[in-house]
C-alpha cells in the first residue's frame, strides 16, 4: 500500500505520514522509487498512533512512545507509566468539568428560586390589594355593585355588609369548598422524597409531585452543603470522604410524620460518584416504610441509577423495590408523566 492509499484510506493527512516515516516507522528496504510501502504491521502501527492522539498525546510523545514500542517488551513499563499519567491528567479534567457541571446547576437553580420568589410575591401583592379593595368596598356600603366572584360572604352567610364587621368579610372565590372526593383525595398514600444539593433533583421532583399530585418531603441535611463541599475534584471535600465513608450517615433536619401510611414512595437523588448521596442512607435508615412500594429516581449527566439500588435496597427490610429512571436536570413535565405512566401503578 503506497502512502497514498494509507492517507485516503485512514482519512491522515500525507504531511502527518511523512512525519510518522522520518521515525522511521517502515523499514528502510521498503523504500520503493522514493516512496514508503505499508504492509499490516505498519497499519497496526498507524491505528496505535492514532489512538495516542485522539487521547491527548502531544506529537512529540506519540513519537517517544511509537519508539519505544520499537524497542519490544523492555519498555512495557515505560509506556504504561505513560498511559497512567495520561489517563490521570483525563481523570483531573473530568473532575474539574463535573464541578464545573454542579457550579452551573446551582446557578441555574438560584435563578429558578428567584424566579418563583418573586411569582410568589406578585400573587401575595394582588391578593392583598384585592382584599384591600373588597374591604374597603365594604366599608363605604359599596358591595351592591359587586357581583359574580366579587359577591361578600359573612360569617352569617348575608351579603349585607352592616350585619357583620369587615374582618368577616372574604371573596367566596377564596374560600373553595370541599367535595367529598377532594375529602377523599387527601388520604392518598403517594409520597415523593427527595435530596437535591443544587437544585436539578428539586425539579424532577417537584414535576413528579404535580403529576401525582403527591405529598412532597425534601431530605435537608442539618448541615447544607456548600460549594466547596461538592467540590469534587478536591479528595478531600465534604462530598467525597461521605460517599468513601461507608458509615457516614449525615444528618437530616426536619421530620416525615407518619411514613408507614404511604403505600408508594418516590425517592430521588443525584448521583455522586456512581451511588446515591450518603444523607440517602439516613432517610431509608431513619424511616421504616413497611411493604411499601420505593420507585427510586435520580439525576445525572452520564451515570444510570442502577449502580446506587443495590446499597439502598439494603436498608429496606420489607418494601418492594421497583424499577428506576435516570433524568437529565431539565426533565419536563411531559417527561415525567410518561415515566410514571410506564409504571403502571394504577395513580
Amino acid at each position: 500500500m503506497t502512502i497514498q492509499e494509507a492517507s485516503e484510506r485512514y482519512q491522515i493527512p500525507m504531511g502527518v505520514l511523512r512525519e510518522y516515516e522520518s521515525w522511521g516507522l517502515c523499514g528502510a528496504l521498503k523504500k520503493v522509487m522514493g516512496d514508503w510501502q505499508y504492509d499490516d504491521t505498519d497499519l497496526e502501527r498507524l491505528s496505535i498512533i492514532m489512538t495516542l492522539h485522539d487521547i491527548g498525546f502531544s506529537t512529540e510523545e506519540v513519537e517517544l512512545y511509537m519508539r519505544l514500542l520499537l524497542e519490544g517488551d523492555s519498555s512495557d513499563g515505560q509506556r504504561l507509566q505513560m498511559l497512567e499519567e495520561k489517563r490521570s491528567a483525563a481523570l483531573d479534567e473530568i473532575h474539574f468539568k463535573e464541578h464545573q457541571l454542579q457550579r452551573l446547576d446551582y446557578l441555574r437553580h438560584e435563578i429558578r428560586e428567584m424566579n418563583r420568589r418573586y411569582s410568589g410575591m406578585k400573587r401575595i401583592f394582588a391578593l392583598l390589594t384585592g382584599m384591600t379593595l373588597v374591604c374597603a368596598l365594604a366599608a363605604c356600603g359599596g358591595t351592591q355593585a359587586l357581583s359574580g366572584p366579587e359577591q361578600l360572604q359573612t360569617s352569617q352567610g348575608t351579603s349585607d355588609p352592616e350585619s357583620a364587621g369587615p374582618s368577616s368579610l372574604v371573596p367566596v372565590s377564596n374560600v373553595p369548598a370541599m367535595s367529598e372526593d377532594a375529602a377523599a383525595d387527601e388520604g392518598h398514600r403517594v409520597l415523593v422524597a427527595y435530596f437535591s444539593a443544587t437544585g436539578n433533583t428539586e425539579g424532577v421532583a417537584q414535576n413528579l409531585q404535580a403529576v401525582l399530585d403527591a405529598d412532597l418531603f425534601e431530605i435537608v441535611p442539618e448541615v447544607p452543603y456548600t460549594g466547596e463541599d461538592l467540590d469534587y475534584s478536591n479528595d478531600s471535600c465534604r462530598a467525597n470522604q461521605e460517599q468513601n465513608d461507608p458509615t457516614a450517615r449525615p444528618t437530616i433536619s426536619g421530620t416525615l410524620e407518619n411514613p408507614e401510611n404511604y403505600d408508594v414512595v418516590f425517592l430521588g437523588y443525584p448521583i455522586w460518584w456512581g451511588r446515591a448521596p450518603k444523607i440517602v442512607y439516613t432517610f431509608l435508615e431513619r424511616y421504616d416504610f413497611g411493604e411499601a412500594a420505593i420507585v427510586p429516581f435520580c439525576t445525572s449527566g452520564s451515570s444510570g441509577i442502577d449502580g446506587s439500588l443495590d446499597d439502598l435496597q439494603a436498608l429496606t427490610a420489607s418494601a418492594r423495590w421497583l424499577e428506576g429512571h435516570r433524568f437529565n436536570s431539565d426533565a419536563s413535565q411531559d417527561e415525567v408523566a410518561q415515566w410514571v405512566n410506564s409504571l403502571d401503578l394504577g395513580l
